[in-house]
């Protein structure tokens, strides 16, 4: 696997992956707790580690809108 594809795979298991985790434990505990994260201000840029900090956001955001959690993206 070439280098640039490893970082990206490592950014989305590391940011959106573990958000899909922790999100599936919530819902499958019926778990409506807020959730609190902090983003960076890599997540309106156009590079690997940018685009799976949005894609975590995103996630977290459709997951709280359709869980009922409260998010909070600071």
């Amino acid at each position: 696997m070439c280098g640039t594809i490893k970082i990206m795979v490592y950014y989305l298991e590391g940011n959106k992956g573990f958000t899909e985790t922790l999100c599936s434990y919530l819902k499958e505990a019926k778990n409506q707790c807020p959730i609190i994260i902090s983003s960076s201000i890599q997540a309106a840029s156009d590079n690997d580690y940018g685009k799976s900090k949005k894609e975590g956001e995103d996630f977290l955001l459709a997951f709280g809108k359709e869980n009922g959690n409260p998010i909070y993206i600071y």
